[in-house]
């Protein structure tokens, strides 16, 4: 289901001399085995280029495509996801304290777990936003850095506080001791920690999540993930291993092959099941690189069409990006 937004198919507004962050270094091969994870093409002129192994599937990416394309695209992760996410959640919490239930439940304080509770016990938050919000929660179980983390990179309009290989700071409740008791004081913030997702992976997790809420249910992936029609087709995280959704002819997907650093991979196949990847450079911005490579290979090689659903303006509205 779609997490309504108070911005419905923004306009993606241009940023002239955003990103001045140079790419450093290509993607290594480690991650390819004999079992299916892809072969790098060996043709590519550039670091930036994605590489397709077949060229009249696919038309390659420039190095001023990805560029232009990853301003847009964090405009659009904003206004679309991270904006109207942090909105939903400051309006719910607002209605789950008029309520004064016992126990007390809150975002960004109660785990998810305790939420999914609440609402089969409480029916009546069935008809909140907490239910369209829920699926968001459960990418990190911290849920008050998450909360937090989402306001923060909410804040501005290019996600300019993004770190990709690390994140915010942790809200915490300082511990007062006194007579061998101890009590919670006032909050503070300490430093990221890699007990926290790093901004990519949790980027990367909300995309996901949003994602599944757009795309219908597809057995194909099994009855225990039809909640998540497009994170268990077009993803796979380490240390899983492909499915036989992956391994089709003709598959696509977003492999994130290293937690830390993160790294992602776009992986497609050809029609005879042979597996490629595209040639995406480590470092702040393999992330955005991935996602664009991902984009547009649905939009020269698949139709336009992620599922049964158009990335265009009646659709998913994330072709903009690539235009």
């Amino acid at each position: 289901m779609m997490l309504p937004s108070p911005y419905p198919h923004s306009k993606v507004a241009k940023s002239p001399n955003l990103l001045e962050t140079s790419a450093s270094g290509l993607a290594d091969s480690s991650w390819v085995d004999d079992h299916h994870f892809g072969k790098l093409t060996e043709d590519s002129p550039s670091l930036f280029r994605s590489a397709f192994a077949t060229p009249n599937r696919s038309s390659c990416l420039r190095e001023s495509d990805l560029i232009h394309g990853e301003q847009r695209l964090r405009a659009w992760l904003v206004n679309t996801i991270l904006e109207p996410l942090h909105v939903r959640i400051k309006e719910t919490n607002l209605k789950l304290d008029k309520e004064h239930a016992s126990p007390p439940i809150r975002i960004g304080v109660s785990s998810a777990e305790a939420l999914q509770a609440a609402m089969v016990s409480r029916p009546e938050l069935i008809d909140t936003m907490l239910p369209y919000i829920l699926p968001f929660l459960r990418v990190h179980t911290n849920q008050s850095y998450l909360v937090s983390r989402i306001s923060e990179l909410a804040a501005d309009k290019f996600m300019m506080d993004y770190s990709w290989n690390s994140g915010g700071r942790e809200p915490v409740q300082e511990k007062v001791w006194a007579a061998d008791l101890v009590s919670f004081g006032r909050a503070a913030r300490r430093p990221w920690g890699d007990h926290l997702p790093t901004d990519a992976l949790l980027v990367f997790s909300l995309f996901s999540a949003y994602m599944d809420s757009q795309l219908t249910s597809n057995p194909l992936v099994g009855s225990c993930r039809l909640a998540q029609p497009f994170s268990a087709v077009y993803t796979l995280k380490t240390p899983q291993r492909p499915s036989p959704v992956h391994l089709a002819a003709e598959s696509f997907y977003l492999h994130m092959s290293s937690a830390s650093p993160p790294h992602f991979d776009f992986v497609f196949n050809d029609a005879d099941g042979s597996p490629s990847r595209a040639a995406i450079p480590r470092g702040p911005r393999n992330l955005f690189s991935a996602i664009l490579s991902f984009i547009n290979h649905i939009k020269v090689a698949n139709g336009g069409r992620l599922d049964r659903m158009s990335i265009g303006p009646t659709g998913l509205n994330i072709a903009c990006i690539l235009e």
